[in-house]
């Protein structure tokens, strides 16, 4: 989508595009939330293993089988990507520039804390993007941002701040 097109685009329907992915995401930090299914080994008739009594590796995880195994996510992160930088990136915005300014780390701690009271819609657009493009060098850092419900508080703010411009319907 081009810039021309993001403009004749109002602002409630470019987040309305971005917040219909809302409920896949907080599917997925429901998920996260619950503990991990125990490691059973292939064969194994007894039942789950015990980690603090096995020693071997499991042939369902193929690893130890105290290695935390989470859903795979990397199509709702995938998609959450491409919709955030095509539809909220604005040119010329440098979501380094971002991380590393005191309203980055102020936004990061309001985000850290749950308060998100003074985080604006652009914070929201800032947060995404920088997750999103975070993401092309930190494999797996967009998904870990959607299971700690980083990615859900940011567009739940969203959408508490845009009110009915956001029609998601």
């Amino acid at each position: 989508m081009g810039p021309a097109v993001r403009d004749a685009e109002g602002e409630g329907a470019r987040w309305a595009r971005v917040l219909r992915l809302l409920p896949e995401v907080e599917r997925l930090e429901q998920a996260a939330a619950r503990p991990p299914d125990p490691v059973v080994p292939m064969g194994a008739a007894d039942g789950p293993v015990d980690p603090a009594r096995s020693s071997g590796t499991s042939g369902r995880t193929g690893g130890p089988p105290d290695a935390i195994r989470f859903p795979p996510m990397s199509g709702a992160a995938s998609s959450l990507s491409w919709v955030v930088q095509s539809v909220l990136l604005p040119p010329g915005f440098d979501w380094v520039e971002f991380v590393d300014s005191a309203r980055g780390r102020a936004v990061a701690a309001a985000l850290e804390a749950g308060d998100v009271g003074t985080v604006t819609l652009e914070d929201c657009r800032a947060v995404l993007i920088t997750l999103a493009r975070q993401a092309h060098f930190v494999e797996g850092s967009l998904d870990a941002a959607i299971r700690a419900g980083t990615v859900g508080l940011v567009l739940r703010r969203a959408r508490e701040l845009l009110g009915s411009d956001a029609d998601t319907g």
